[in-house]
Protein backbone atom coordinates (compact mmCIF):
# COMPACT_ATOMS: atom_id res chain seq x y z
CA UNK A 1 0.00 0.00 0.00
CA UNK A 2 2.81 2.38 0.43
CA UNK A 3 3.59 2.42 -3.36
CA UNK A 4 0.11 3.31 -4.18
CA UNK A 5 -0.03 5.88 -1.26
CA UNK A 6 3.15 7.79 -3.04
CA UNK A 7 1.70 7.80 -5.97
CA UNK A 8 -1.51 9.34 -4.74
CA UNK A 9 1.04 11.83 -2.76
CA UNK A 10 2.65 12.34 -6.01
CA UNK A 11 -0.62 13.05 -8.27
CA UNK A 12 -1.32 15.92 -4.68
CA UNK A 13 1.85 18.13 -6.06
CA UNK A 14 0.65 18.41 -9.76
CA UNK A 15 -0.94 21.61 -10.00
CA UNK A 16 -2.97 20.13 -13.17
CA UNK A 17 -4.32 17.75 -10.48
CA UNK A 18 -6.04 20.41 -8.37
CA UNK A 19 -10.20 19.79 -7.63
CA UNK A 20 -12.05 16.36 -8.62
CA UNK A 21 -8.45 14.62 -9.14
CA UNK A 22 -6.66 15.94 -5.56
CA UNK A 23 -10.46 15.00 -3.68
CA UNK A 24 -9.54 11.05 -5.17
CA UNK A 25 -6.08 11.31 -4.50
CA UNK A 26 -6.69 12.02 -0.98
CA UNK A 27 -9.33 9.30 -1.21
CA UNK A 28 -7.24 6.60 -2.03
CA UNK A 29 -4.60 7.57 0.36
CA UNK A 30 -7.54 7.21 2.69
CA UNK A 31 -8.22 3.97 1.73
CA UNK A 32 -4.78 2.62 1.89
CA UNK A 33 -4.51 3.47 4.94
CA UNK A 34 -7.68 2.22 6.39
CA UNK A 35 -6.84 -1.10 4.88
CA UNK A 36 -3.05 -1.65 5.74
CA UNK A 37 -5.01 -0.67 8.96
CA UNK A 38 -3.86 2.97 9.66
CA UNK A 39 -7.12 4.12 10.63
CA UNK A 40 -6.15 7.18 12.54
CA UNK A 41 -4.44 8.35 9.61
CA UNK A 42 -7.24 7.02 7.38
CA UNK A 43 -10.07 9.27 9.14
CA UNK A 44 -7.21 12.27 8.89
CA UNK A 45 -7.53 12.02 5.17
CA UNK A 46 -11.07 11.09 5.03
CA UNK A 47 -12.01 14.48 7.20
CA UNK A 48 -9.75 16.74 4.52
CA UNK A 49 -12.04 15.61 2.25
CA UNK A 50 -15.47 16.61 3.41
CA UNK A 51 -14.05 19.71 4.81
CA UNK A 52 -11.86 21.13 1.90
CA UNK A 53 -14.07 19.87 -1.31
CA UNK A 54 -17.56 20.89 -0.81
CA UNK A 55 -18.31 21.26 -4.36
CA UNK A 56 -17.71 17.04 -5.26
CA UNK A 57 -20.89 16.48 -3.07
CA UNK A 58 -20.79 12.17 -3.83
CA UNK A 59 -16.81 12.59 -2.41
CA UNK A 60 -17.66 14.28 0.36
CA UNK A 61 -20.71 11.89 1.54
CA UNK A 62 -18.40 9.27 0.73
CA UNK A 63 -16.10 10.43 2.82
CA UNK A 64 -18.20 11.06 6.18
CA UNK A 65 -19.44 7.71 5.94
CA UNK A 66 -15.93 6.25 5.63
CA UNK A 67 -14.48 8.21 8.47
CA UNK A 68 -17.38 7.37 10.60
CA UNK A 69 -17.11 3.62 9.62
CA UNK A 70 -13.44 3.79 10.38
CA UNK A 71 -14.28 5.93 13.77
CA UNK A 72 -16.59 2.42 14.80
CA UNK A 73 -14.16 0.26 14.13
CA UNK A 74 -11.78 1.60 16.34
CA UNK A 75 -14.26 2.04 19.20
CA UNK A 76 -14.41 5.41 18.97
CA UNK A 77 -18.62 5.65 19.20
CA UNK A 78 -18.75 9.47 19.99
CA UNK A 79 -16.32 10.42 17.26
CA UNK A 80 -18.62 8.19 14.70
CA UNK A 81 -21.80 9.39 16.09
CA UNK A 82 -20.26 13.38 15.96
CA UNK A 83 -19.31 12.73 12.20
CA UNK A 84 -23.03 11.42 11.27
CA UNK A 85 -24.97 13.86 12.50
CA UNK A 86 -22.60 16.73 11.00
CA UNK A 87 -23.24 14.88 7.59
CA UNK A 88 -26.83 14.31 7.90
CA UNK A 89 -26.91 18.46 8.90
CA UNK A 90 -26.37 18.95 5.31
CA UNK A 91 -29.27 18.37 3.25
CA UNK A 92 -27.38 18.45 0.25
CA UNK A 93 -26.06 15.08 0.87
CA UNK A 94 -29.32 13.34 1.36
CA UNK A 95 -29.60 11.60 -2.10
CA UNK A 96 -26.85 9.90 -2.10
CA UNK A 97 -26.63 6.11 -0.90
CA UNK A 98 -24.33 7.12 2.35
CA UNK A 99 -26.64 9.32 3.79
CA UNK A 100 -29.32 6.62 3.64
CA UNK A 101 -26.46 4.60 5.93
CA UNK A 102 -25.49 7.27 8.35
CA UNK A 103 -29.07 7.85 8.88
CA UNK A 104 -29.85 4.33 9.53
CA UNK A 105 -26.52 4.06 11.42
CA UNK A 106 -26.93 6.76 13.68
CA UNK A 107 -29.59 5.22 16.12
CA UNK A 108 -28.32 2.63 16.78
CA UNK A 109 -24.31 3.71 17.79
CA UNK A 110 -26.20 6.42 19.88
CA UNK A 111 -28.02 3.67 21.59
CA UNK A 112 -24.74 1.32 21.68
CA UNK A 113 -23.23 4.68 23.72
CA UNK A 114 -25.93 4.50 25.87
CA UNK A 115 -25.28 1.15 26.87
CA UNK A 116 -21.56 1.39 27.53
CA UNK A 117 -22.40 4.35 29.76
CA UNK A 118 -24.75 2.63 31.63
CA UNK A 119 -22.84 -0.57 31.83
CA UNK A 120 -19.60 1.77 33.18
CA UNK A 121 -22.21 3.46 35.67
CA UNK A 122 -23.46 0.12 37.07
CA UNK A 123 -19.86 -1.43 37.35
CA UNK A 124 -18.72 2.06 39.03
CA UNK A 125 -21.33 1.80 41.89
CA UNK A 126 -20.46 -1.97 42.35
CA UNK A 127 -17.09 -1.31 43.62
Amino acid sequence: YESSIGTYESLLKLKSARGRTHALALAGIAEAYRISGNLEKATAFYQRIFNMYRAYPDLVASAYWKSAQTFESMEKRVEAVRTLEEMLSQPELAHFLEWKLASQSLPVWKAQIADEVTQEHVEASND
